[in-house]
Order: structure tokens, then sequence, then C-alpha cells
């Protein structure tokens, strides 16, 4: 049983004040301390998700440089306008940049000035997409 401590009456009332003080600051302090928790919890998720959309970023961020880029013939599939490579194979070191598209039923390179080619292209890029009417504004 706990020890019972006596209290003159006329502080009891100031006493029972005190007590019910105590309780309310208790559930202010508890009420506080769940509330932090909620928040901890709540930035923890958020950093989370954060950093998945970051990792995301990066990766799309890399696909479009990567689909930017030159890249071999190999992964050109044909029956689109791209940019092509030429490498001169007379004059070493230099080349040309020209649009062509390989028209695959033909079996023949198709650029702008020039149809049913033999071109000897060593790498392709997307061509740049032209501004849309709302950029233009």
């Amino acid at each position: 049983m706990g020890k019972y401590i006596p209290v003159e009456p006329e502080k009891w009332a100031e006493m029972v004040k005190a007590l019910a003080l105590v309780k309310e600051m208790d559930k202010t302090i508890n009420a506080s301390q769940a509330e932090c928790r909620r928040l901890k919890e709540k930035s923890e998720c958020q950093a989370e998700c954060l950093e998945a959309f970051d990792k995301k970023l990066r990766e799309a961020e890399a696909e479009i440089e990567r689909l930017h880029s030159w890249q071999p013939m190999s992964s050109y599939r044909g029956g689109s306008w791209v940019y092509l490579f030429i490498p001169d194979h007379i004059i070493p070191g230099e080349y040309r940049v020209e649009e062509g598209c390989y028209m695959v039923g033909l079996e023949k390179w198709w650029t702008r000035t020039e149809r049913n080619i033999d071109l000897k292209p060593t790498h392709w890029r997307p061509l740049f997409q032209p501004p849309t009417e709302e950029s233009a504004r």
C-alpha cells in the first residue's frame, strides 16, 4: 500500500488543483509526443518517397541522354527519319551528318535530297523535335 502524507485541510484545495494541472500537463505531453512520433514517421516516409523519386528522375534523365546521343547502327530499326553520322571513306577523319531514313521495303536509304542510295552510316541519333505551338509563344 502507498504511503499517505497528511495534508492540512486549507492546502487540500490547492493540492487538488495542482494535481489536476499535472494530469492536464501529462495529457498535453503525451499528445505532443504522439504528434512528434507521427510527424517523424511522416517525414521518414516523405524522405523515402523523395529518394525514390530522385532515383527515378536520375534514371529518366540518363535514358533521355542515352536516347539523344549517337547510337550504333545496330540499334536502328529503320522506317524513321534520324540524323546519320557518315564517315568519309576517302578522306580519313572527315564525315558528314545528314537526315536520313532507311526504307525497309526498298532496302535503300533516303535523305532529304537523294532517294534510293547506298549509305554506310556508322551511327544515328533521333531528330530534334520542332518547337510546339505553345513554346513558340
